[in-house]
């Protein structure tokens, strides 16, 4: 299975450190200043679908996503595989 071009795009914007980006950082720089009104909902769709896409392939990598955390941004990172296996910072 492969990324499609705005998969690669949005995955790009994930730091390979484990550092966290949020929805809010990724629609910035995706869209720029005035984003469409929505753009909070399709950036945390097209994620969501890309760990469900990548939760089953061998990639040496997991994408994480932070629990609901009612109006604040969702929050994205990636993590090594043998890092994500011993379980996952999820807040």
């Amino acid at each position: 299975m492969k990324f499609t071009e705005r998969e690669q795009r949005l995955l790009a914007l994930v730091p390979v450190d484990g550092t966290r980006v949020s929805t809010h950082d990724i629609v910035k720089q995706i869209y720029g200043e005035e984003p469409p009104i929505n753009a909070r909902q399709i950036v945390l769709g097209r994620m969501t679908g890309i760990i469900c896409k990548t939760t089953h392939m061998s990639l040496g990598w997991r994408l994480f996503k932070s629990s609901r955390r009612g109006p604040k941004p969702a929050e994205f990172w990636i993590e090594s595989d043998d890092r994500a296996l011993g379980g996952s910072n999820e807040t």
